[in-house]
């Protein structure tokens, strides 16, 4: 350290220095004490090899910081080949900007520590629950992500940040971050402080890593930011953002390309709340590889409405490839909810064999005005024991996949067909509620949806309740031994809009175990004035009728049904029956 100047008037004194490992100037003020009130001595000076303190002519200097920024490239080595070892020294600069920084209520005010042009190494956690920076603010700056480069390669798995309740409102911006795949970049644990919060990247570049955000607690964690940022690859175990804390909402994503990911981006443990905004998602061919995952091991309780809905993705353009899956909810207790708005779904790319949407029975998933369904389908493997009581709903707005790629979904089979998953079409040259791995329960011939339709349908157990020896979904008329009266078997209230048309469909029918019986049917308007359809019900076949009464606009209408034995000595009728509306 070569002194050009020194003043002798000014309080404190100041020395105007040039460093030749730098190549820097710098200025230093005289004090007696360290940033920690230490008192200096040689010691300290001896054990700082970085130059923020030394000593001239018997006297203790520490450089000066003008507006609020620590330079570290004031410090470096510039002499040193590319690779630059920074670890004790940005280590040493967090906890001098944290010990300099103002304090506000229970927080430090930032100070800048600005990170030169360079490639740069760090070999070890820079920040941890010894490093004692409980309420730090920081700012980390580079020279742009292309300029300030910064290697994390550990040998086993480890933290860049291990920030367990310490520092939140913090920025970092224009770095790279580049790891060796195992390298994770930071834990934000929130306990009783809530400290961790308002994380904000904008412009910055994440290569390699097998973890950046690994978020758990269930204190307030919100105000996550990327903006303009790049994350790339990861290994096929990596998961990006592991988010268990339900209160880790507001998390923003801005123009963020997330690209060629071999693992899990997104893996749900609670309910987050999370806004992507344009950029772009990427997936590798990769059987490994899910954008959206709700984890086996996620807490139900935690997807509540306070963090619904979880995604909500607009403008994104997604390229799913080969054996990609855009969600997949392995948790079949979890009603997960998502909204994709005008993005491109990028199904062009994925293998025609994949389901790239992976359901169980819940949740709630908005298409709209998006692109790109080519390849598109969906599974659904449905709990039979509840999910009639609140079953899955995808709604397409605007545009939808073709209804062969729908059609050619795969879904288990459920015992009470409430459990079906409803597909809802809205203004996609059809209006319609669509449940197409039961439509053999409602249409004879694949008789698809041509306009708005409603399928109404009654039954046991439909309340949730069991009866004994009775099938569900089916209901039943005590028709009496040997009887020739008409009985009554089921009434259904129309919705008040104008109908074009109305069918009745038989199904599935049960006649106290004699198989092949018959039963004659008359269907009655409101006011049971007018027969609007009959027909003969064979139990071993499917009856389907039609309301003659064609087009007409409906206002507290009911539709009634009755059924007589033919020469039939049954006592018990039951059989599925439905009403498909058009309007």
């Amino acid at each position: 350290m070569e002194t050009i100047y020194q003043t002798l008037t000014a309080t404190p004194e100041v020395l105007v220095t040039y460093n030749p490992r730098s190549k820097e100037t710098l200025n230093y003020e005289r004090v007696t004490h360290d940033h920690n009130g230490a008192l200096i001595d040689d010691n300290l000076i001896a054990a700082n090899g970085n130059n923020i303190y030394i000593k001239n002519n018997g006297y203790y200097y520490r450089a000066v910081f003008h507006d609020n920024v620590i330079n570290l490239n004031n410090f470096i080595d510039r002499n040193a080949a590319n690779g630059l070892d920074i670890t004790n020294l940005i280590k040493y600069v967090i906890k001098l900007a944290y010990n300099l920084s103002p304090v506000s209520s229970t927080w430090r005010e930032p100070l800048k520590i600005k990170i030169p042009t360079g490639s740069f190494i760090i070999d070890d956690t820079i920040i941890d629950s010894t490093s004692d920076l409980y309420g730090g603010r920081f700012v980390f700056e580079g020279e742009g992500f292309q300029n300030t480069i910064i290697s994390f390669e550990p040998e086993s798995e480890k933290f860049l940040f291990d920030n367990i309740d310490m520092f939140g409102y913090t920025t970092f911006s224009n770095i790279s971050f580049i790891s060796n795949f195992i390298g994770k970049f930071m834990n934000a644990e929130v306990g009783t402080r809530g400290n961790p919060q308002s994380i904000i990247f904008s412009d910055c570049y994440f290569k390699d890593f097998k973890t950046i955000l690994d978020v758990s607690g269930n204190k307030m964690m919100s105000e996550v930011t990327f903006r303009n940022c790049k994350i790339l690859e990861g290994d096929s175990d990596a998961v990006l953002f592991k988010l268990n804390n339900p209160q880790a909402v507001n998390w923003r994503f801005y123009s963020t390309e997330i690209e060629s990911v071999k693992g899990t981006v997104f893996d749900f443990y609670a309910g987050n709340t999370i806004s992507y905004f344009q950029g772009s998602i990427i997936g590798n061919d990769n059987p490994n590889t899910v954008i959206f995952k709700v984890n086996n091991a996620a807490n139900p309780d935690l997807f509540g409405a306070g963090n619904s809905p979880n995604l909500q993705m607009y403008g994104v353009r997604f390229e799913l490839r080969g054996d990609t899956k855009l969600i997949k909810i392995e948790n079949a207790d979890v009603d997960f909810s998502a909204k994709f708005d005008n993005c491109g779904m990028g199904g062009s790319n994925l293998n025609s064999s994949t389901y790239t949407v992976d359901l169980k029975g819940k949740g709630n998933f908005i298409f709209d005005n998006c692109t790109n369904y080519e390849n598109f389908k969906f599974k659904h493997d449905i709990n039979n024991s509840n999910s009639y009581l609140n079953p899955t709903k995808i709604k397409f707005i605007n545009s939808c996949p073709d209804l062969d790629l729908i059609n050619s979904g795969l879904c288990n089979e459920v015992v009470n067909t409430g459990g079906y998953p409803v597909y809802i079409f809205e203004n996609c040259g059809l209006n319609s509620y669509y449940r197409p791995f039961g439509r053999d329960t409602f249409f004879l011939n694949n008789d698809f949806y041509k306009i708005s339709k409603k399928i109404i349908s009654k039954g046991y157990r439909n309340d949730g309740t069991e009866v004994t020896g009775m099938v569900q979904d089916r209901i039943y008329a005590d028709l009496g031994q040997n009887n020739n009266e008409y009985k009554h078997l089921v009434t259904f209230n129309l919705p008040n809009v104008p109908i074009h048309s109305i069918k009745i469909i038989f199904d599935k029918a049960w006649q106290g175990g004699f198989g092949g019986l018959s039963y004659n049917v008359k269907v009655y308007n409101t006011d049971m004035s007018d027969e609007i359809a009959t027909g003969i019900l064979n139990t071993s076949n499917k009856l389907e009728l039609n309301d003659m009464r064609g087009y007409f606009v409906a206002n507290n209408d009911k539709i009634h049904v009755e059924v007589q034995s033919i020469g039939s000595w049954s006592q018990i009728l039951g059989v599925k029956t439905f009403l498909v509306v058009e309007y």
